[in-house]
């Protein structure tokens, strides 16, 4: 059984249909790649599979459970978590509190306890510093943990977004544009923990990125999407052995669009 199935998932936005005929099989363990133009609905998906937007057609089923219709902190819960184009931080918090906040959802203590300090809330919140301080480590955060995470460098907040989301313990972890922004060299340094990461712990993963070559190079699986749908789904031996330019006519033939270059295609 695949562990995300999504079947003729659509949306519209006034007279726009911002997603129209999505479908997606995902298998647990592997990291996807998701490209397409600006405006092929790319976050739009991702908002619909994280509850951020409910469609108006289609179902999402997460490990054989129907999922469409659950709010975001139930969807979390039942084990999706994401990161956003725009950093979502709480900036006055600490690196290591930023963390915890994605632990609460798998620790729980009485009101009661929370308000006087009891043994038992003082058990949990060790447990969770700790879980914390290991998620830290792995993204060489941990000397950062009592930093305001306002006063990271930009990259530093990307890897601790994605710190906090893994903290959540997802099955599905999706990343908007996780290396936006960044500098080549940190961009490369956050694809690789990524990947790290993904084969480890067998996390399945759906990256959106506007990087065809970073498509390419990691994950399993390539998608692109073209007016809200997809129109190129590419794995295996294909995958290993694709080039820009082989990308570049395979989605000038599905679209029917043509392009010069990547950077014309992804803007």
């Amino acid at each position: 059984m695949a562990m995300l199935e999504v079947k003729n998932l659509g949306i519209s936005f006034g007279g726009l249909r911002a997603v129209n005929g999505f479908n997606i099989t995902i298998q647990e363990g592997e990291l996807y790649g998701l490209i397409g133009p600006n405006g092929a609905g790319k976050t739009t998906v991702f908002n619909l599979l994280t509850g951020v937007y409910k469609p108006d057609t289609g179902s999402i089923l997460l490990d054989g459970k129907d999922i469409t219709t659950l709010h975001a902190i139930d969807i979390n819960k039942a084990g999706i978590a994401r990161t956003f184009q725009n950093i979502r931080l709480f900036k006055n918090m600490t690196v290591l509190d930023n963390v915890k906040t994605g632990l609460h959802n798998k620790h729980e203590y009485s009101f009661l306890a929370g308000i006087f300090h009891t043994p038992a809330y003082h058990k949990v919140e060790k447990q969770m510093n700790e879980q914390a301080m290991e998620l830290l480590k792995v993204f060489e955060l941990d000397q950062h943990a009592d930093t305001l995470a306002a006063n990271l460098p930009y990259g530093e907040q990307r890897k601790l977004e994605i710190a906090r989301a893994m903290a959540t313990e997802p099955k599905l972890l999706l990343l908007d544009e996780h290396t936006a922004a960044l500098d080549p060299k940190t961009a490369a340094k956050v694809l690789d923990l990524t990947e790290t990461i993904v084969n480890r712990d067998r996390l399945t993963t759906i990256m959106i990125t506007h990087n065809m070559r970073d498509a390419i190079l990691h994950g399993n699986r390539l998608i692109m999407m073209w007016e809200g749908r997809v129109v190129l789904d590419i794995r295996g031996e294909e995958k290993k052995h694709l080039t820009v330019n082989d990308l570049l006519q395979q989605f000038e033939k599905a679209s029917g669009e043509q392009f010069a270059n990547d950077q014309a295609l992804l803007g």
